[in-house]
């Protein structure tokens, strides 16, 4: 059985693709009468990461956790012990869950020229990639943690097309920016679920990483993406983009997906933008 850990835009797509009788239950952080994202066979329980006070909603049964919930505090000292706390409390008061799929971050890596690779021996460079890789050392230590490194997660309500339709400037420049479409995430997550020696950690990227511009400009090539006569392209101000970390992103930096598509002979269903986003622009739930 599998409880979902936070049912933000991957937490529901899991739902809709895992089978019923597999998912177990669903933490939702607040009582809500939406329940569109909640099957029959499954119930929904409060669940607030950073409030202990409702740990104990978590049914005591045997799981396989999927943990979708970004790192909650900002400074990673004051994260470790955070999770250390929460990571003791589940060994001594849910000890029927061991297995556990973490969401991390291709932002882990440096930001340097080169191809990374989950076996190489890095430091991140930045905030985010120190909390995330922390995050993940934490967790292996309290569970039998899967680590999967999605690059950018984009889908149908959730893309950079959206973001020029809704007026917000898009990063510019040649930099490469790693995708994974929200369908071939789940089904990476369920690989992990169903399979008993899964790797312990996997870069979830397509096959074509590509500037965030390079991406527009097809779309609106392509006929995809068709902008209102008072909408033009914005981009990011380079002043206020050079604090990002994805500005800073040398542009001959990769992320291996040999391991996806080799070890685990992953077969990508969207293995570029253009697939992914041809799907999207079909799809009337865009």
């Amino acid at each position: 059985m599998v409880g979902i850990l936070g049912m933000g835009y991957l937490g529901k797509q899991l739902l809709k693709q895992l089978p019923d009788e597999q998912v177990s239950w669903v933490t939702l952080q607040q009582q809500t009468l939406d329940t569109t994202c909640v099957k029959k066979n499954n119930h929904s329980v409060i669940f607030q990461w950073e409030s202990p006070a409702t740990w104990s909603n978590l049914p005591d049964a045997p799981a396989s956790l999927v943990l979708t919930i970004p790192p909650v505090l900002k400074e990673v000292q004051a994260e470790i012990k955070r999770l250390s706390h929460w990571g003791q409390w589940m060994n001594r008061e849910r000890p029927q869950i061991k297995k556990l799929i973490y969401i991390s971050s291709t932002g882990v890596y440096p930001s340097e020229n080169g191809t990374w690779k989950e076996t190489d021996i890095f430091q991140p460079d930045h905030a985010a990639g120190k909390l995330r890789l922390e995050t993940e050392k934490v967790l292996n230590h309290y569970f039998q943690t899967y680590v999967i490194r999605p690059g950018g997660i984009y889908g149908p309500g959730r893309h950079i097309g959206q973001r020029v339709l809704n007026q917000k400037p898009i990063p510019a420049g040649e930099r490469p920016v790693h995708r994974i479409h929200v369908v071939d995430l789940a089904n990476i997550v369920q690989y992990l679920i169903e399979n008993d020696n899964p790797p312990p950690c996997v870069n979830a990227v397509d096959q074509n990483p590509a500037p965030s511009s390079k991406v527009v400009a097809w779309l609106i090539q392509s006929n995809l993406l068709k902008l209102p006569s008072d909408i033009s392209v914005a981009y990011q101000d380079k002043a206020v983009a050079s604090n990002s970390v994805r500005y800073q992103t040398k542009e001959h930096r990769f992320i291996s997906n040999q391991r996806l598509l080799q070890e685990m002979k992953y077969h990508l269903q969207f293995p570029t933008y253009r697939e992914g986003f041809a799907a999207i622009f079909d799809n009337v739930d865009t």
